[in-house]
């Protein structure tokens, strides 16, 4: 089953109810227990002192004693059948003795022993229940006044506070919770309007959620559920994308290769040769565009470029080593400089694969556009602490004017006979800006052909 935000939060938050609710009950137990006890044994006290004062002016005879002893049976009976009376009884108990040990007067259940000879306040058991007592001793009248109190109607005085206690938490409690269950709904009410927007939203629509009026909570999971949706978007695009430029560029040779076919198909066997052989050209211009489009698609997914340090040198000679047969093929002079000791290595921080790709579309270019008998030159070198990968050529070079034109995809200028796709530096312009290089162009000292420079970050 999976879990539920509601459920795991009323869940937790009525056992912390629950438990405060079990610390307030006992804390407050223990306080009203102890206020309880320092209450009684005041009143204890206070009706000791009380009658102390009383009998001080007074020196009674038996038979005053005895009209009083009358008074206090006669107050007893009368609690006896009073019920109301007979609830809030608390068996409280009285002697009064003289120096001699002579009980003067007491209560009605009063026991005809001395409570306790000790004065002050002492606890002791009678007739199996424990009694609070005190005693006072005044030395004007020179008597004892004895008070005395069950301990059990404490208890049970005790026992009706926490009862009542536990009742009415026991009934506020399903209160606490229907409360906790509404203010969590209404809490995660915005939880609902954000999953009915994205539920809305057309498999096209990238638009990102508005956090303006979105608890604090859940703006890390807003954030992310943005980004993830521009991510989304520059897929989609990068799909799109990919799909038109494949579509523009595999077209027209597409198209030119289905007619060259269908004449191969009708043309004489003596000429079928050459239109095999254009046919062959072609087929490899498509695949050559076809590797560009695949290569410019995965440069677009950013987040898996994989990056460490990068040999420039081992690089450019593995490439070098690639391209040497077309530059032999067309008669250029083609030349690697770079440093010779092992120590001068040239490095970078980068995607080893991505590099390669950069040098070769920049050497391939300067071979394809380079006539006959020309030369190519790629260097490998390192300037106030920037690495730099540098390729000259003597081609016809480009007009500064349209120097910012040729990083688009598919632009290539007017008039150009070789054959490419057009994608070639715009695919070493998205290798560069992934390693945050820049690439420059130059014109040699000649005024012939062109230099391309890619300049790297300072090394470490």
């Amino acid at each position: 089953m999976r879990p539920s935000i509601k459920k795991n939060l009323l869940f937790f938050l009525s056992i912390t109810i629950f438990i405060v609710a079990t610390i307030v009950m006992a804390i407050s137990y223990y306080m009203d227990s102890k206020d309880i006890h320092d209450y009684f044994d005041h009143q204890l006290q206070e009706t000791s002192h009380f009658l102390s004062a009383i009998l001080i002016p007074y020196d009674h005879t038996k038979d005053q004693l005895k009209n009083i002893q009358n008074v206090i049976n006669e107050r007893h009976v009368y609690v006896e059948k009073n019920p109301h009376a007979l609830r809030f009884h608390n068996k409280f108990q009285l002697q009064i003795w003289n120096q001699k040990g002579e009980v003067l007067l007491h209560s009605t259940n009063a026991p005809k022993n001395l409570l306790t000879t000790q004065l002050g306040f002492s606890t002791k058991i009678i007739h199996h229940e424990f009694w609070r007592i005190y005693a006072h001793y005044n030395p004007n009248s020179k008597l004892t006044i004895t008070v005395a109190e069950p301990f059990n109607f404490r208890r049970q005085l005790e026992k009706h506070i926490i009862t009542n206690i536990f009742i009415i938490l026991l009934w506020i409690y399903p209160l606490f919770i229907l409360l906790i269950w509404i203010s969590i709904h209404l809490s995660l009410k915005k939880l609902d309007e954000i999953t009915q927007f994205i539920s809305a939203k057309r498999s096209t629509d990238f638009a990102p959620i508005n956090i303006k009026n979105i608890p604090q909570e859940i703006d890390p999971l807003i954030v992310e559920l943005n980004h993830l949706f521009v991510r989304l978007e520059e897929t989609f695009e990068r799909n799109q994308r990919f799909a038109a430029d494949a579509a523009h560029e595999l077209r027209t040779p597409l198209a030119a290769l289905k007619t060259q076919i269908q004449v191969a198909l009708l043309a004489h066997e003596h000429e079928r040769k050459t239109m095999f052989d254009k046919i062959v050209l072609g087929i490899n211009r498509c695949t050559h565009v076809v590797q560009q489009l695949l290569a410019l698609s995965k440069l677009d997914q950013k987040t898996a470029l994989e990056k460490h340090l990068v040999n420039l040198n081992g690089v450019a000679t593995d490439i070098s080593a690639q391209l040497a047969p077309l530059a032999l093929e067309k008669q250029i002079d083609f030349e690697l400089i770079k440093p010779r000791l092992k120590k001068e290595k040239i490095e970078v921080y980068g995607n080893e694969t991505t590099l390669g790709i950069l040098i070769r579309n920049l050497l391939d270019n300067a071979i394809r556009y380079t006539p006959k008998k020309g030369k190519v030159t790629l260097e490998i070198i390192k300037v106030k602490n920037h690495p730099i990968i540098r390729v000259i050529d003597t081609g016809p070079g480009i007009p500064p004017k349209l120097r910012k034109q040729i990083f688009e995809r598919f632009y290539r200028i007017l008039g150009t006979k070789t054959t490419g796709s057009g994608l070639g530096l715009a695919i070493a312009a998205e290798i560069a800006k992934l390693h945050d290089a820049k690439i420059k162009l130059k014109t040699p000292k000649t005024k012939k052909g062109l230099i391309v420079e890619v300049v790297f970050p300072k090394s470490i």
